[in-house]
C-alpha cells in the first residue's frame, strides 16, 4: 500500500513531463558534433557533456565571446540543435515545424540579450532566415 502511495505521484510527474523532459538533459553525441566548439562549455551543456566543465575552456570562451554574451550562448546552441533536428532528423512536418519554432525562439532570446555589436548575431541571421522560411512565416529581421 505504501509503495503504491509513493509510486503514483512519481508516475504522474513522469507522464506530465513526457519523454522530452528526460531528453533535455541528455545530449546526443551526433548532434553535439554539429555544434560550434564553444557550445560544450556554455551553461547547461557544461553540466551534461563530458569534459564541458573545464574552467580554462569556459574562461577562454567567455573571454573570446565576451562574458555578457557567453552567458546566453547556451540558448544559441539549443537553437542550433533544434534547427538541426528539424532539418536533418525530423520525419514529419509537425515535428519539423515544432523544432523550427523552438529554434526561432532560442535565437530570438539570444539576439535580444547580447551586446548590439556581438558578431555571432550576424552569423545567426542566415540560420534564422532559413528557419523562418522553413516555417513559411515572416519572423523578426535579426540583421537590423
Amino acid at each position: 500500500m505504501r509503495n503504491t502511495f509513493i509510486a503514483w505521484p512519481i508516475a504522474l510527474l513522469a507522464a506530465l513531463h513526457g519523454p522530452g523532459a528526460a531528453a533535455q538533459s541528455q545530449f546526443d553525441p551526433k548532434q553535439l558534433a554539429m555544434l560550434p566548439p564553444y557550445c560544450k562549455y556554455t551553461q547547461l551543456y557544461r553540466q551534461n557533456v563530458p569534459g564541458g566543465n573545464d574552467p580554462q575552456q569556459i574562461e577562454r570562451w567567455a573571454s573570446v565571446l565576451g562574458q555578457e554574451n557567453f552567458v546566453h550562448m547556451h540558448h544559441y546552441c539549443l537553437g542550433l540543435e533544434s534547427a538541426n533536428r528539424a532539418l536533418y532528423f525530423s520525419s514529419t512536418k509537425q515535428d519539423r515545424d515544432r523544432e523550427l519554432s523552438t529554434s526561432v525562439r532560442e535565437f530570438d532570446y539570444v539576439v535580444d540579450r547580447v551586446a548590439p555589436d556581438f558578431a555571432s548575431c550576424r552569423r545567426s541571421s542566415p540560420a534564422g532566415a532559413r528557419i523562418s522560411c522553413g516555417l513559411g512565416t515572416l519572423r523578426k529581421a535579426w540583421w537590423t
